[in-house]
């Protein structure tokens, strides 16, 4: 049982009523979420934007995800994302560097770079020079920059998660399934 109940009612406000009938399936934590109404439109509508119309490819946007979801200890955020993430190509080697089972370096320097700079992102005020200029250089500004944005919104929710103490949903497949959809809607 979550930390605070679920809404009995998800939403007499019409905008966020729209935005979670648009939510490709209301998890449990896009369920507490509602509790925040004049918030959850742009959350969720946060939350869409970064796994379908990113030019960071979903491969080192799940990286980063499962990087979180690792650092902070967050289970529900693994689990949902753990499907999204093998879709993606994240397969176990990277699940095993990332949760520390394997300490091995990365063998590939972008991912080097990409896990390097969300880990500063998350256990100090940010990268150094040097880490910001290997992300760029391996990544482009722009990419670089949404990698940053994604560790940053990934540790919004996670903090919300870890605090609320959500039960873990069984939607993974489903969530994956429509963010591909509209990833390839957005690319045309």
């Amino acid at each position: 049982m979550a930390r605070v109940p679920y809404p009995d009612n998800l939403s007499d406000n019409p905008e966020t009523a729209a935005a979670l009938a648009d939510f490709p399936a209301v998890i449990n934590i896009v369920r507490l979420t509602a509790h925040a109404a004049s918030l959850t439109p742009t959350l969720l509508e946060l939350a869409a934007r970064m796994m379908t119309t990113l030019d960071l490819s979903a491969r080192h946007r799940e990286l980063l995800v499962m990087l979180v979801s690792h650092e902070t200890h967050c289970d529900y955020e693994w689990i949902q994302h753990l499907p999204q993430a093998t879709a993606a190509g994240v397969g176990g080697a990277d699940l095993d560097r990332l949760s520390g089972k394997d300490p091995s370096p990365w063998p590939d320097t972008a991912d080097a770079a990409l896990i390097r700079a969300g880990t500063a992102g998350l256990r100090s005020t940010g990268c150094d020079a040097d880490t910001m200029a290997d992300l760029v250089a391996h990544f482009g500004v722009r990419r670089a920059i949404e990698a940053l944005y994604v560790v940053g919104i990934v540790r919004m929710f996670t903090t919300v998660i870890n605090s609320t103490d959500p039960e873990i949903d069984a939607a993974g497949e489903q969530l994956t399934s429509a963010w591909r959809a509209r990833s390839r809607q957005a690319a045309r």
